[in-house]
């Protein structure tokens, strides 16, 4: 597993792509705003393995998730986040056979940039980084 301190390079690429974090992937994406949400999940109404009696219903740790959003934020101040959110965060789960992925979105407030972050490539939004 890697450091969570792990250096970003100064002129990261849109996307930024973490090969090690934690034990899996993450790649990073700077886009254009995204206005609609539906299909996606606030943070808070998330429900994280721990807040489950049901073995196996849920596969996502809150710890993962922290971790994850961590990374996610460093990422995204290489590909343009300001630190603020307007929106957001936002859950959504991606199929990624055998699995299924979890993707975190958010919106900054100063001309409503979205960022993405997801462990598994979504090639079809490289179009829309800039």
């Amino acid at each position: 597993m890697s450091d969570a301190s792990q250096e970003v390079p100064e002129k990261a690429p849109n996307p930024y792509y973490f090969p090690n974090v934690y034990g899996y992937r993450l790649y990073v994406y700077g886009i254009w705003p995204i206005d609609f949400w539906g299909g996606w999940t606030k943070e808070s109404n998330f429900i994280f393995d721990e807040d489950i009696d049901t073995e196996g219903a849920c596969y996502f740790s809150r710890r993962k998730y922290d971790a994850m959003l961590a990374q996610a934020k460093l990422g995204a101040t290489k590909v343009g986040w300001q630190g603020d959110i307007r929106e957001g965060p936002f859950l959504s789960s991606m199929p990624d056979p055998p699995d299924s992925h979890i993707v975190i979105a958010w919106k900054q407030d100063n001309g409503g940039l979205t960022f993405v972050a997801s462990e598994a490539k979504l090639p079809w939004l490289e179009e829309h980084c800039w």
